[in-house]
């Protein structure tokens, strides 16, 4: 098992983009560390260009081939566990040794509203070929987490 904590992050913003073809817009937190455990975490709320309201948790990790299981991310707040469950995961070669694996988990709004009220929270994702990763969110993520969640479209 790895624990990390993102002290180290390497640079941290919130970004709104909108869609001038279809209307649908995002805003994102986006972490960038350095590769350990971890190279970016990314907390999404977007809307599409049908109005619908989605959130989701996107982790990126670089190096050899290391995939995420496609099973549930389980997040950890207070002492209660929750399962947020996967969209998807894949990866691809950026250089012949180099190789970005990434993973997108839903957000409920049950989870979303855990998320507002939570005062720290621990997340634990798997990998197929490794022991799982644990990671500390630190608390200025958490605070642009929430950042997020509150910004209107």
């Amino acid at each position: 098992m790895i624990v990390g904590f993102l002290s180290s992050v390497g640079y941290a913003e919130v970004k709104k983009k909108v869609d001038s073809f279809d209307g649908s817009i995002t805003i994102t937190s986006e972490q960038r560390g350095d590769g350990r455990p971890l190279a970016r975490i990314n907390f999404i709320k977007a809307r599409t260009s049908d109005g619908v309201s989605i959130y989701k948790l996107a982790l990126f990790r670089i190096g050899g081939l290391c995939f995420f299981e496609r099973v549930p991310l389980r997040m950890k707040i207070k002492e209660e566990i929750y399962n947020l469950p996967i969209v998807s995961t894949s990866g691809e070669y950026l250089t012949s040794d180099f190789y970005i694996t990434y993973g997108t988990w839903i957000v409920s709004e049950e989870m979303k509203e855990r998320i507002l009220k939570a005062d720290s929270i621990t997340i634990r994702v798997n990998h197929r070929q490794q022991a799982s990763t644990t990671l500390k969110i630190p608390s200025k993520m958490l605070d642009e987490w929430k950042q997020v969640i509150r910004e209107k479209f």
